[in-house]
């Protein structure tokens, strides 16, 4: 089993014209454990994820004697962590048929892929990791709606939402825009 947080390594016995009393687990050339002769597995729980690793065994007897290293495993622990929550979730623009949003980025071990952006806890879009901004074009006026933002990694790791604000838009029908006709002369009575 490989995880981000462990390599769970197992192999066949080795033989030995007495006994053979443990097996050393090597991880990338150095020793990470070993066990008695009569376990045939071993968990390295100390690897980080995202990280290539190559893994050898090798056998020993109550003399001392070391057998061959086995063939080599070459393994990649998958990507565990989650992106940092975004910060800073501001609305630039709020206006009766918009919303413009904005927002710190998020940091992750490997990379941010995305955000998602919520509205009253649905998702109405997202963008790619190197944008830090969004435009709501399916707002009405004078209502009000709650906003946050989650970022996503390549391996689907999602953040924590970001903190969430409010904005209300405006009434739409604050001003209408009307053609401003020539001055008529009428007499005067």
């Amino acid at each position: 089993e490989v995880a981000a947080d462990h390599v769970a390594l197992g192999w066949g016995p080795s033989t030995d014209n007495v006994a053979v009393t443990g097996y050393t687990i090597y991880r990338d050339s150095v020793p990470v454990g070993s066990v008695a002769g009569s376990s045939l597995s071993f968990t390295d729980a100390t690897v980080t994820g995202a990280t290539p690793y190559s893994y050898t065994v090798d056998a020993v007897d109550a003399a001392g004697n070391r057998s061959a290293a086995s063939g080599a495993l070459a393994v990649v622990t998958p990507d565990g962590q989650a992106p940092t929550a975004p910060t800073g979730l501001a609305a630039s623009e709020v206006a009766a048929d918009h919303v413009a949003l904005g927002w710190g980025p998020s940091t992750d071990n490997v990379a941010v892929t995305g955000y998602t952006i919520y509205r009253d806890s649905v998702p109405v879009g997202s963008v790619a990791g190197s944008s830090l901004s969004f435009t709501d074009a399916t707002v009405t006026g004078a209502t009000p709606y709650h906003y946050t933002v989650e970022a996503a990694d390549a391996a689907g790791n999602r953040s924590a939402m970001s903190a969430q604000i409010e904005v209300v838009t405006p009434s739409g029908a604050a001003f209408a825009s009307q053609r401003v006709g020539r001055p008529q002369l009428l007499p005067y009575s």
